[in-house]
């Protein structure tokens, strides 16, 4: 150390990212993970509302396009991208 000045040494995570989604079945086991999030997703959203009491017809349409569409669907479809992007890329 030089008169108060601290050397931080880190990993590169780009390249451990980049390295590990070369494997073609760790990308297929990680998507396939993302698939079975989206099914989490959507029941979880669901049963959180019907909870709360707001599963009637009023709150129901509302609540099943966010957990579908939202939650249950492009949440795990943003995170299936980067293991996708690294195999192809």
């Amino acid at each position: 150390m030089q008169a108060g000045k601290k050397i931080v040494v880190s990993k590169d995570l780009y390249k451990i990212v980049h390295n590990a989604f070369q494997a073609w079945w760790y990308v297929l086991l990680y998507v396939i993970a993302m698939a079975a999030l989206s099914f989490h997703l959507i029941h979880g959203f669901r049963s959180a509302f019907q909870t709360i009491g707001w599963n009637n017809n009023r709150y129901l349409p509302l609540v099943r396009f966010i957990g579908v569409w939202v939650f249950g669907v492009l949440v795990p479809l943003a995170f299936a991208a980067m293991p996708l992007y690294f195999f192809f890329k």
